[in-house]
């Protein structure tokens, strides 16, 4: 069991879909499906299974869920220390559905940006949004 495949089996629990966890995580869909398999095999568990309503996760993977999502946070506080450590500046990492990005996610980065003016980086596709709410 690693990191990868935890933080893919909590994007694809959370989101709801393999295309999203790996849109979410810059990967092929491949990456991620394999990450879900190996992480299957190493638990004995499906963990999360598809149905006509989507994806579902097993028993197994519903108690999963809380503790890998634990484990991520702690994973992503240990690489951030280290980086910390190294004078490294950090980074944040949003991942939204385009509506809370659009009334939500938008509005708060346009407030950290003019907060912390040196150490923002737009990402790919990001407009400020038009109101100034914030």
């Amino acid at each position: 069991m690693t990191l990868t495949q935890l933080n893919a089996f909590v994007l694809v629990a959370r989101l709801g879909s393999v295309r999203a966890a790996a849109s979410a995580l810059g990967v092929s869909e491949s990456a991620v499906s394999q990450a879900l398999t190996a992480l299957r095999q190493d638990l004995g568990d499906q963990l999360i299974t598809r149905s006509q309503s989507g994806m579902m996760l097993t028993p197994g993977g519903t108690r999963l869920l809380g503790t890998a999502s634990q484990i991520v946070v702690l994973g992503a506080e240990a690489y951030a220390a280290v980086r910390a450590a190294q004078g490294v500046p950090e980074q944040l990492r949003i991942v939204a559905t385009s509506t809370f990005a659009e009334f939500v996610a938008g509005p708060l980065m346009e407030a950290f940006r003019r907060r912390f003016p040196g150490r923002w980086r737009s990402p790919p596709g990001w407009r400020r949004p038009k109101s100034s709410a914030c």
